[in-house]
């Protein structure tokens, strides 16, 4: 049997963190239960970690990076900002619904359950970093191209992100779930430019 490195035990780490955060919330994701599931050393971890919060914003900014690459080869070939938004929240609720710890994990990342400040600040820079700064380009591209009509990048990138999971939990408590193809329509008639030859007036 190949002897397991530092650098794949760390991942192993990584990964089991994922899942157990994504199943059993950063509460219920000790570190006992964490070394057990990767099959390492409890000592290990702080090794690597110097506490739960530093692990879980490198878990969730982990996600927040692959969720980011992945929309990113989805929207490659956007005809307009528009188009590129659209693929955008298409893939990002692929992901986020994907059967992936790092997609449920993201779906479920809360800053506020991070004691320290200092991961803290890092999980919501991560996020801004990664996903809403992506959106925030889509809507640029659109305003510039007049597939979007004009408005503020970032606001409107949050609230698109916000329906997206808020759009989610409604899901779960109702019981029945939002398809895409409703989410997309409220994003197009709530941003698009109706005049395609023009922006609308500051």
């Amino acid at each position: 049997m190949a002897k397991i490195t530092g650098s794949e035990k760390q991942q192993a780490i990584l990964r089991s963190a994922q899942v157990l955060f994504a199943e059993l919330g950063y509460e219920g994701a000790s570190f006992d239960k964490i070394s057990g599931y990767a099959g390492v050393a409890f000592g290990l971890i702080r090794h690597y970690y110097k506490n739960k919060s530093n692990l879980y914003a490198v878990a969730v900014m982990d996600a927040m990076n692959d969720a980011h690459q992945y929309i990113v080869e989805k929207t490659v070939d956007a005809r307009s900002g528009l188009d590129a938004l659209l693929k955008g929240v298409s893939s990002y609720i692929e992901f986020v619904n994907s059967a992936t710890s790092k997609g449920k994990l993201l779906l479920s990342a809360n800053p506020e359950k991070v004691a320290d400040s200092e991961n803290r600040k890092a999980v919501v820079n991560g996020f801004d970093e990664a996903i809403v700064s992506l959106f925030s380009e889509f809507i640029s591209r659109g305003i510039d191209d007049h597939s979007i009509r004009n408005i503020d990048p970032k606001h409107n990138a949050l609230a698109v992100l916000g329906l997206l999971h808020g759009a989610s939990q409604v899901s779960e408590l109702a019981g029945s779930a939002l398809s895409t193809e409703v989410i997309m329509d409220f994003i197009t008639s709530s941003l698009m430019n109706g005049n395609k030859g023009s922006k609308e007036p500051d």
